[in-house]
């Protein structure tokens, strides 16, 4: 059992340690994007750290491409955030001084040493902010100009993966879309982007699979991308990779697998390989959000596409089923051999299982009843917003064939438990 359920669990200190020893270290697109956003500081700490690790970096051809499409408007980003961010100061002062004018016209109270004061505020935060402005790497499309893409060429010169050919990509964007509609991961939370555009995520764990079962090399993952078809969750914590993917790639290249955000990678490389990293740039880089989407939103609002909302919902729902079922079975299995009789050691081994798969289908439910709230109300005419219209969507679609079952109750089992 311990083998057969392995995904579920986290790795023991000893295979961490057995990852790390052999592992190839693969960076997503999004983690090489934040060093625009960083500091400098910060910046050359990520880059400091992965040049230590450089005989161990490998970066799919999908990651690399989206790389260099998404660098430039990232990079322009970074530039109007900090033009933003003048306008925002000269704003404020402009409206104190108005203020404090009035004060001055209606009270005939002598504000110059205020407006003095708010001068002297002014400029300084003024000079921190173009201080920060300089240390940002300007557009450019000279590499010679930008430190990081430097970096990114240097890292990975030699350890970067092919593409595929135009008809093996077009079989595996079919694939793709059939994983989707069964609510396999990781990419069926990008379908809303439409195009070629949402299968990159699954172009990418392809790539990632086919170079572990290449090299026989357990794969390491550091990404920023923080959605659910990549990670698995519990009451707003991120628990761990999704065991499907530990699963696949086990199943697929025989090796292991696993999955850090950046500052986790930041954090246990730097303590493994002694690279100093300091609590300041780990702050920064957790704290830096999410950027699961390379490219900068419109300024227009467009309304949500309430059909793609209805399909991610569907294989949300899907992906559920299965792991409530898989769950329940590995259940039956635990309380079948708990009857037997068994080793102190085994019993408790299979009382802590039995605990911990009751807490594992506690969570799914309530999972499934979100979901299953979410999906009525796009099924009965949208989120209720005006003018939002219901999704071509039927019970019989909403409820598949094969999903009629009921969900299984463990009500008495968690209340005992808790």
């Amino acid at each position: 059992m311990k083998t057969q359920f392995r995904h579920y669990r986290r790795p023991t200190a000893a295979e961490f340690d057995a990852l790390w020893e052999r592992a190839i270290i693969v960076l997503d697109a999004n983690v090489l994007l934040n060093a625009y956003r960083y500091s400098d500081a910060t910046r050359r700490q990520l880059l400091q750290l992965l040049r230590r690790l450089r005989k161990r970096l490998w970066i799919p051809h999908q990651a690399a491409l989206e790389f260099h499409r998404a660098r430039p408007e990232v990079m322009f980003d970074r530039r109007n955030a900090f033009r933003g961010v003048r306008e925002t100061v000269e704003e404020s002062r402009k409206t104190l001084q108005e203020k404090l004018s009035a004060l001055y016209r209606d009270a005939a109270v002598d504000t110059k040493a205020l407006m003095a004061g708010l001068e002297e505020a002014h400029g300084k935060l003024l000079h921190e902010v173009e201080a920060l402005e300089k240390q940002a790497v300007e557009p450019t499309a000279a590499v010679e100009n930008d430190v990081i893409w430097r970096a990114v060429l240097d890292l990975f010169d030699g350890r970067t993966g092919n593409p595929y050919d135009e008809e093996a990509y077009a079989e595996l964007c079919k694939v793709a879309q059939s994983r989707f509609s069964a609510g396999r991961p990781p990419g069926f939370a990008d379908e809303k982007k439409g195009g070629t555009e949402q299968y990159g995520d699954y172009i990418l764990w392809r790539q990632m699979l086919d170079h572990a079962k290449a090299t026989s090399s357990p794969m390491v993952l550091v990404t920023d991308d923080r959605k659910e078809d990549w990670w698995l969750k519990s009451h707003g914590s991120t628990i761990g990779p999704l065991p499907e993917l530990v699963a696949e790639m086990h199943q697929e290249a025989g090796v292991d697998f696993y999955m850090y955000q950046p500052d986790q990678f930041m954090t246990f490389a730097s303590e493994r390989f002694k690279t100093d990293v300091s609590p300041e740039t780990l702050q920064e880089v957790r704290s830096l959000p999410s950027r699961t989407q390379h490219v900068h939103s419109p300024t227009s609002v467009e309304p949500p596409d309430l059909d793609a909302m209805w399909r991610s919902v569907r294989r949300t729902r899907a992906s559920l089923l299965r792991r409530i079922s898989e769950a329940r079975h590995e259940l039956a299995r635990v309380e079948s051999l708990s009857g037997g009789h068994l080793r102190p050691d085994q019993a408790a081994y299979l009382q802590e299982r039995r605990h911990d798969l009751l807490r594992e289908l506690a969570m799914l439910e309530r999972r499934m009843l979100d979901h299953e709230r979410i999906g009525e109300t796009l099924r009965h005419g949208g989120a209720g917003r005006p003018g939002s219209r219901p999704v071509r969507a039927t019970q019989t679609e909403w409820t598949s064939e094969g999903e009629q079952e009921q969900l299984p109750e463990f009500a008495d089992d968690r209340d005992a438990e808790s």
